[in-house]
């Protein structure tokens, strides 16, 4: 039995899921979900990476956002020392040892509430807050959705710093601005 060997195209794609979707529930290809029903998003593990969206267009802050966001995901996974290799040279080495060693910013769960505790939400949003200044420039990181009732998480948004080194883009995050 000889096997196919063909390239789907995007369009195909979508056009093969609509109709897969429109056999099991009639009515959705059309545009009209179910009588009555919405249709659940499946749950999210708690062990699952977050969702991290970036927001610039333009190269030198494209970036920029997607340092950040592998700095929040090594440390939403625990993986503090891989995290730590984007901090800027002007992190001082007590301040990186003591985040290595987990002393900031504290992990949501933690009876302390600090705005640090926003790079520990699933559900993330990175922009830009103003130009970029020689080398610098201030990304803004906001949770999308707001726990709305829930005492126990933090809401707001947190600024960080990011400095250009060579041609990378590092994190300048200090202790006293995530604590």
């Amino acid at each position: 039995m000889a096997t196919e060997r063909f390239r789907l195209r995007p369009a195909s794609v979508i056009g093969s899921v609509l109709a897969i979707v429109s056999v099991a529930t009639p009515g959705l290809a059309q545009g009209k979900p179910p009588a009555g029903r919405r249709i659940p998003l499946p749950p999210t593990p708690p062990n699952a990476p977050p969702t991290i969206s970036v927001t610039s267009r333009l190269s030198p802050f494209k970036d920029a956002e997607r340092t950040l966001a592998r700095f929040i995901s090594a440390l939403s996974r625990g993986k503090r020392r891989d995290a730590a290799i984007f901090f800027s040279n002007r992190v001082p080495a007590g301040e990186r040892s003591a985040f290595v060693r987990g002393d900031w910013p504290l992990p949501a769960s933690s009876q302390k509430k600090s705005f640090g505790q926003i790079l520990f939400l699933k559900d993330l949003l990175i922009q830009p807050t103003s130009e970029m200044y020689k080398d610098l420039l201030v990304l803004q990181v906001t949770a999308r959705k707001l726990p709305f009732g829930d005492k126990r998480t933090v809401s707001g948004y947190l600024k960080v710093p990011m400095r250009k080194e060579g041609s990378d883009w590092k994190v300048e995050l200090h202790r006293r601005g995530a604590s």
